[in-house]
């Protein structure tokens, strides 16, 4: 693919030069634009991608289906969407991103629930071009969709662990998304490429189990141009020089969810600063960048210090963000896993301002969304409404300049429906963010600020590495709080009419 760019994690539009909220500078905002290949830029060019036939979620047909080995992971939203019957425990990923196109092999290290005659991956376009098990028996295969269908040559029993080699290539392909107005996958610039990746476009750069219900560890090795640079996720475990290129190894320890897989490649400088305790801060900025982008990151070193009080230890190795080159009336931010993406937009009057709360609201998602995964795609809302209160919260008490009239509380009497039962267009509607913050202000005034602190520390460290439901959430509250806190959090999810927000203790 020539000069490379990024993966990303939870994507994050920033809807409008004056929005002055995170959540319409971030993750999905409210829009009602129809979905397109990428915002047009005239800075750079963008291969042009082919729609997609098909549902991109869908299979053929559709299925809710969840027993042992089936071709869904029974999620509402996107009935087609991951697979069961195994759990992925380690991605090991080797992409070529040189000349056009990937060429790349992907080893998945996985444990049978049930008996594996055959097992599905998610997969858009690209070519297969062989697949093995444990190294030595060439299983046989079909496309169907998004559906990779595998079939070992022997039964994989249940229990036992299998490691299975995709060898595969093409130009990744861009899909539409039916909650957002840009499409999802592998984006090309002249001097960067990235990835746009939540909800379902993992599975358009590799094959997996492309849902957040099966969280794993990834080895990435990327290889690039002379000149060019691959940052990933989590830790940079080797650098090589090869006689056509660099190799670059970076290792995710701890699970992540194949949405917030990340890697950024191409003209860019991997920019270092002090730790925050054990937590490596490392950036991915385009060549060239000045000191006031590294001013405005400098933030990062405090809101680490101050998350990790309010929420517990930083779950990850690194943090950083990666400033990739999209220039629109949207600015994009992701937080992929311990590599945030923001567009470069943000760094430009008039959205500035604002690059701090964009910073602080991808930076919570590394606990909410990224350590503590939604188990369905419609507990959504305790990504967004975790981040967005978190957002809030700095913005009023700890950001310079704070002013309290920015208080997530002015939205409490605008009119947000239920954070549940929603279709899937509605995935990143404003309401997750808003009404999903405000149900979390209205628990913290109801049962006070210490209290509701160690209640998002007890949610982390409970769920921590894995995926958790808003029924999860209920339990916990109620186990915490009693059944009046509960109630109280079940009205703000489900009733029709938004609740009103209790006042402020004194």
């Amino acid at each position: 693919m020539g000069r490379t760019r990024l993966v990303a994690g939870a994507l994050a539009l920033l809807v409008g030069a004056c929005t002055t909220s995170t959540e319409q500078a971030r993750d999905r905002p409210t829009s009602t634009a129809s979905t397109s290949t990428e915002p047009t830029t005239t800075s750079t060019t963008a291969r042009t991608r082919t729609p997609p036939t098909t549902t991109p979620w869908a299979t053929t047909p559709a299925t809710t289906d969840t027993r042992p080995a089936s071709d869904s992971a029974g999620d509402p939203l996107f009935p087609g969407l991951g697979n069961s019957g195994y759990d992925v425990e380690h991605y090991e990923l080797h992409l070529d991103t040189r000349g056009s196109g990937l060429t790349a092999t992907a080893t998945l290290t996985l444990t049978a629930l049930a008996p594996l005659e055959r097992f599905n991956l998610d997969l858009v376009g690209l070519t297969v071009d062989a697949i093995t098990v444990d190294g030595n028996a060439a299983a046989d295969f079909s496309r169907s969709g998004r559906e990779l269908v595998v079939q070992p040559a022997t039964t994989i029993a249940v229990g036992a662990t299998a490691r299975v080699t995709i060898a595969y290539h093409g130009e990744p392909e861009l899909i539409d998304d039916p909650s957002g107005p840009v499409g999802l996958g592998w984006y090309e610039r002249s001097e960067q490429s990235f990835v746009l990746a939540e909800p379902l476009g993992g599975a358009t750069w590799f094959p997996a189990n492309d849902h957040p219900q099966d969280k794993a560890t990834f080895d990435l090795r990327i290889i690039v141009e002379p000149g060019d640079v691959a940052v990933g996720p989590g830790i940079l475990a080797a650098r090589s020089e090869l006689p056509d290129g660099t190799a670059y190894l970076w290792q995710m320890r701890q699970p992540m969810a194949t949405y917030l897989a990340s890697v950024v490649t191409g003209r860019f400088d991997l920019v270092e600063q002090a730790p925050v305790g054990a937590t490596q801060i490392r950036h991915a900025l385009p060549s060239g960048y000045d000191a006031d982008t590294i001013e405005q990151l400098a933030v990062t070193a405090d809101l680490l210090t101050i998350f990790t009080d309010w929420f517990g230890p930083y779950p990850f190795d690194s943090y950083g963000v990666a400033i990739v080159d999209i220039r629109a009336s949207q600015a994009l931010a992701l937080e992929n896993q311990t590599l945030s993406v923001l567009s470069v937009d943000l760094f430009d009057a008039p959205l500035a301002d604002f690059a701090a709360r964009v910073q602080a609201h991808e930076l919570a998602h590394q606990w909410f969304g990224n350590h503590v995964s939604p188990r369905r795609w419609d507990d959504i809302w305790l990504n967004e409404g975790f981040a967005t209160w978190a957002e809030y919260h700095w913005a009023e008490n700890h950001s310079p300049g704070r002013e309290q009239e920015q208080g997530i509380d002015r939205y409490q009497n605008l009119d947000y429906g239920p954070l549940k039962g929603f279709p899937p267009e509605d995935l990143f509607d404003t309401r997750m963010y808003r009404r999903g913050a405000l149900t979390l202000e209205a628990l913290r005034r109801t049962i006070g600020h210490e209290p509701f602190l160690a209640l998002c520390r007890a949610w982390v460290e409970r769920f921590g590495g894995t995926s958790a439901t808003t029924q999860d959430f209920f339990d916990l509250v109620a186990e915490r709080h009693g059944s009046s806190a509960q109630d109280l959090v079940r009205s703000w999810v489900f009733d029709e009419v938004m609740p009103q927000l209790p006042p402020e203790q004194s």
